[in-house]
Formats: C-alpha cells, structure tokens, sequence
C-alpha cells in the first residue's frame, strides 16, 4: 500500500540530514515528540561532551547550532547513551536572538564551547 503525502505534509520517515544545495545545506533537526525542524542554512558550531570527557564516556551530549538563509538560529540538542536500559533523546528550537540560543542550551561546559565557536558572547555584564 502507498502512502501518498498531501501537499505541505511532512513526511516524518525522512533520515537524510543533509542534502547540498546552492544557498546553504538542507538540514532535518529531529525532535522528540515534536514536529521535526527542516532548514536550509548552514551549521555555525558542533560541540560534544565526549569529546571533553573521553570515548569511555557512556552518556553525552552532542550540541549543533545552525543559521539559516533567513538569519534565524535553530539549535539542536541530541543526548546519548550506551545504556541498554536508557533511551537516547533530541530536542531542538528556532531561535531569533543569541539570549534565546543561550536560554536553550543553558551554561554547561560543553554550551559554552558551542558559543565561542560560534562567536555568541554569554557572559553576564557587571557594571
């Protein structure tokens, strides 16, 4: 049996993360529990906890944050586990401004690694 989409549908099914094209890569941000996030831009920064805390590492974080054509952020925030009896999860989000890219990730090690490589300042300022 086919299953044919209507027009606008997203087709869930989909794995390929990503696709080049002229004006940037066309990427699949997955979401757990959510609609997956399409895009076509470019990944700014990529940052993994196991990178930081070693390959015997048996749960990390990976972080990806992206910019698109239209200059939105869309964050990317996978978690990974060698435990049988965990699942592993992803999340995502668009966001407009480098507060909201922060408010997303939070302050850990790994977040602010992601920030420097993207050049996003997280530092609060004292007067």
């Amino acid at each position: 049996m086919e299953t044919k989409l209507m027009e606008g549908q997203l087709d869930c099914s989909e794995s390929a993360p990503c696709v080049e094209v002229e004006e940037g890569d066309q990427w699949v941000v997955v979401r757990d529990g959510l609609a997956d996030l399409r895009l076509t831009g470019w990944i700014v920064a990529e940052c993994s906890s196991r990178e930081h805390s070693g390959p015997c590492s048996i749960r990390w974080d990976v972080l990806k944050l992206y910019r698109t054509q239209a200059g939105a952020w869309v964050c990317s925030r996978e978690y990974l586990t060698l435990y049988a009896e965990e699942q592993g999860s992803e999340d995502g989000a668009v966001c407009v401004t480098n507060e909201e890219v922060i408010q997303f990730f939070g302050y850990s090690l790994v977040a602010k690694r992601l920030y420097a490589a993207a050049r996003i300042s997280c530092a609060e300022v004292v007067a």
